[in-house]
Order: structure tokens, then C-alpha cells, then sequence
């Protein structure tokens, strides 16, 4: 461009081609190429930019191909379903005549004109703090697999990660229900040998019951299955799965070096001789994966996992956490959960001001786990019972009301009852009470009785009534009742 702005000097002072040509070497078509680029005003043509002035002298060629509209191009990929290929396609048969772009060209052009619609977004640079957060998810894609007798099934492939690590967990699982997502989360726990301080998962239905655009409400189960591992449930914001953007990059790489690899070797599909056959394989590939070399660090997720991250987790509790099955039941009157038939028609107590509200109820094979539903607090735990005769009301001490109190007394309480506030023989009040607490029928309602007795009958009537039932080991309220009234009519004839 100096030789170019210097002839258009010298043509402005009136030289000659062959004085410019002995001044700056340049030909005679040169200058008279630059001589007609500058015409008609040649003053103005100095004041342009050199951009400008290359332009006017090496004008770009017209595009012989169709140029498509990019901008209508740009609007029909924001429709869902729509991909560039479809666009192509269409544009190809429009201009089934004229010569177009192929289709390499056709998205590098559209890659050059989207900036003017839709400017880059920018990204905020993350820190993950080691053994703060494990991301969980499915991946998209099914692993197919054929069994030894041909069957063809379709797993679901569960996914989590530690983001400051960038160790992988992967396993197939039968289906995306929520025991499922509960198994997932304990073998991945299990895999990298300790718990983070918070799990961020999607708002799918077994994880969440409600979901919104802050924090969604999640299912009791897994309150309690975090609870259970020191970490705080956390959900991803509606619509921004970037929320949990690691486990997503590595959906994208089991999908590729698991189940990608799986199907290669398969011609299409996954070969196992069961499902438990396949997780092996599954694991394989997964140790594999997080020992190739991780692209941007000059080492393995599993190096960086074992240096960085290892220690920061929490250690994991003696036992596994227990999924039990979940029900729903509404507090009766008398502040109990009562169990279907099929669990044997127990009831289990809650506080009373619970009394005709929703309970969350854990049964798992041990233990009773009672949760309510509007706040998710937990209110108990019970010792499940399964027998079917018997007791079937079953209290904790915590949950009695007033009125229980005076009459749930142990016997050496009730023999203390009798004696100091009814006035019984000592001798007397602790064989009955031992023999009452004995038989099948239940002990404290006939003590309860007894009590009550006092209003109604003098205390040497009660004392001969207690006597009565214990030389004829008869139990029971209607016998009791029975004697005193006898005894009384006796007393008086």
C-alpha cells in the first residue's frame, strides 16, 4: 500500500507513467490500474483506508453460488427438531438447478454470519472446592444389550461425578425409577470411598416432588438418604441443566467410552451373559475411562481424584444406607399411624398435634421412620413389629399426652398407686399387678379400672375383689366389676 499511495501522489503533481515508473520501480500497467481505480476524483480516492483502497483496486469477485438467507436460515434452527442438515436439504432442493454450497460450506457460512443474530455468550469461570459436590444423572442414551437366550433389554445408565476431581461414576441400571436413583447414589458413594458435603441433581419425578424455579421440593427418601451421609440435597434450577454441568460433560464421555465402546464390540449392541455380567463390563470400561490421560491436565481423573480429593470427602457410616418402602397415611385420633392388613394393622405413635395430618412413612425391615409430609421434618422411629396377636398400639414415651401418662405406668409404678394413693395392701396391690401385667389380657386398662373403682366401692371391697381374682386367676374388667358389685350387696345384707 506505500507504493500504491505513492504513485497516487505523484499522479496528483501531473507526472508522467515513465517518471513514476524511474521513481518507484512500479510498471506501466500497475500505474494505470491505480490511475483508473482513483477516477474520477482522485483527491477523495487518497482520503480512503487502505482497507477501502485494496478493495477498489482488487474488487472480489461476485459469488456465483445461491446465497441463502441467513437470517431465515438462523430463524427456522431455533424451531425444535430443526438441525442444519434439514435446512441444507431444503435449500438444496430450492436451487436444484443453480450451483450451490455444499454442505461443509454451507455451515461454514452459517457459522460465520450467526455472531450478527446471536453475539457469544459469556461463561463465568467456576472454582470447585474438593470434596464439596457430587453431580448425579441418567445418561440419554440407552445401553441395548442381548442376553445368552437372544433378549434384547434396554438399561439406563447412571451417571455422577465429583466436579474438583473430575472422577466418573457409571453403572446400568433396569430403569430410571427411584430405587434405582437411590442404588445409584450409594454405589457411586461406595466407588470414590466417601461422601461430599452436598449432592445437586436434576428435578426428575423420583428426586423431586414439586419442582420450581428456586429449590425443588425434594422426596423424603432421599432427605433422608443424605441425611444418612452428612450431605445437603440440593436441585438444579428449572430449564439450566448447566447448573450441573460436569456430569453432563461426562454423560458425554460414558456415552462415548462405555457405551459407545460396548456396542463396537457388540456390532450395534452390548453382549452379556446377564444384567450382572453386564455391570462388570460396564465397571471395566469405567476404570479405563478414569485412567486415560484427562485432556487439559498432564495427568488421570483417577490421579487427580487420589491427590486432590480423596481426603476432603466425608467417611462413609458403618452401614449402607437401608431403602425401605414409602407410604402415605393420615394421623388418627389418637395420634398413631395405623399400617395396611398386609403390614399387620399396627399403629405407631406420633405427637399429638400431628393428630389428622399426612405422614411420610419409612418401613424398612427393621425400623418404622415417620416423616411429615407438608414440612419433611422427621418426627420418629419405631421398632417395626410383625406379630398378629397381641399388642398392636405402639407408643414412645416422647409422644404420650397427659392423660396417657397417669395411666401408661410401669407395674412397680401402679403397685406404688394402689398402695400409697388408694390405700391397697402392699402384699396384695404387687401379686395382682404381676398377675395382671402376666396374662394376655392387656394389664393397664384392668389397673386403670381398679383405680377408677375407688369412687364407686370402699377400699375393703376393692381389696376383696383383687383377692377374689387371685385365687381364681381370673383376669379381666367385666369379672372384676362383678366381684365388687357381689361383694358390696354381701357387705350390706
Amino acid at each position: 500500500m506505500t507504493t500504491v499511495r505513492t504513485v497516487l501522489n505523484l499522479l496528483s503533481h501531473g507526472l508522467s507513467y515513465k517518471k513514476i515508473r524511474l521513481q518507484t520501480g512500479a510498471s506501466n500497467g500497475f500505474i494505470n490500474k491505480v490511475a483508473t481505480a482513483a477516477r474520477p476524483d482522485l483527491q477523495a480516492f487518497l482520503k480512503l483506508s487502505d482497507a477501502e483502497i485494496h478493495d477498489r483496486l482488487y474488487p472480489r469477485p461476485q459469488r456465483a453460488r445461491v446465497e441463502p438467507d441467513w437470517e431465515g436460515v438462523n430463524a427456522l434452527l431455533q424451531q425444535k427438531h430443526m438441525t442444519l442438515q434439514l435446512v441444507y436439504d431444503e435449500y438444496r432442493q430450492a436451487n436444484d438447478s443453480q450451483k450451490i454450497y455444499s454442505y461443509s460450506s454451507f455451515c461454514r457460512r452459517y457459522a460465520e454470519q450467526k455472531p450478527n443474530w446471536e453475539p457469544q455468550d459469556l461463561f463465568t469461570n467456576l472454582h470447585y472446592v474438593a470434596g464439596d459436590v457430587m453431580e448425579i444423572d441418567y445418561a440419554g442414551d440407552d445401553l441395548v444389550w442381548v442376553d445368552e437366550y437372544a433378549e434384547v433389554h434396554r438399561d439406563r445408565v447412571f451417571v455422577a461425578a465429583l466436579p474438583s476431581s473430575g472422577l466418573i461414576f457409571a453403572q446400568a441400571y433396569e430403569s430410571e425409577r427411584q430405587q434405582f436413583w437411590i442404588q445409584g447414589i450409594i454405589e457411586a458413594l461406595q466407588y470414590f470411598g466417601g461422601a461430599p458435603k452436598n449432592l445437586v441433581m436434576d428435578n426428575a419425578k423420583a428426586l423431586v416432588r414439586h419442582a420450581n424455579w428456586t429449590q425443588g421440593d425434594i422426596q423424603p427418601v432421599i432427605l433422608d438418604l443424605c441425611e444418612h451421609y452428612g450431605m445437603n440435597a440440593q436441585t438444579c434450577r428449572v430449564h439450566h441443566p448447566k447448573d450441573k454441568n460436569r456430569v453432563e460433560a461426562s454423560v458425554n464421555m460414558v456415552e462415548r467410552w462405555i457405551i459407545g465402546k460396548l456396542h463396537l464390540q457388540g456390532e450395534g449392541h452390548a453382549l452379556a451373559k446377564d444384567r450382572e455380567y453386564l455391570r462388570k463390563l460396564v465397571l471395566e470400561h469405567l476404570n479405563e475411562l478414569n485412567l486415560r490421560q484427562w485432556q487439559g491436565r498432564n495427568a488421570t481423573r483417577r490421579a487427580c481424584f487420589e491427590e486432590e480429593e480423596r481426603s476432603s470427602l466425608q467417611p462413609l457410616p458403618d452401614r449402607p444406607y437401608e431403602h425401605g418402602e414409602w407410604k402415605v397415611y393420615t394421623v388418627d385420633k389418637g395420634h398413631c399411624i395405623r399400617l395396611s392388613r398386609s403390614n399387620g394393622a399396627h399403629r405407631y405413635s406420633v405427637p399429638a398435634e400431628f393428630v389428622g395430618k399426612q405422614m411420610h412413612v419409612k418401613l424398612t425391615e427393621k425400623k418404622v421412620q415417620i416423616y411429615d409430609a407438608e414440612s419433611g421434618a422427621f418426627l420418629a422411629t419405631h421398632e417395626r413389629c410383625y406379630s398378629t396377636v397381641g399388642m398392636k398400639t405402639h407408643l414412645l414415651p416422647e409422644h404420650l399426652t397427659p392423660e396417657e401418662k397417669r395411666t401408661r405406668l410401669s407395674p412397680d409404678q401402679w403397685v406404688n398407686v394402689f398402695s400409697s394413693r388408694i390405700g391397697i395392701d402392699r402384699s396384695i396391690a404387687e401379686k395382682s399387678v404381676a398377675q395382671a401385667f402376666k396374662s394376655d389380657f392387656n394389664g393397664r386398662r384392668l389397673c386403670g379400672v381398679v383405680c377408677s373403682s375407688k369412687r364407686s366401692y370402699p377400699l375393703l371391697v376393692i381389696e376383696r375383689a383383687m383377692q377374689a381374682m387371685l385365687d381364681t386367676d381370673i383376669w379381666g374388667i367385666g369379672f372384676f366389676q362383678k366381684q365388687c358389685e357381689t361383694i358390696q350387696i354381701l357387705q350390706v345384707v
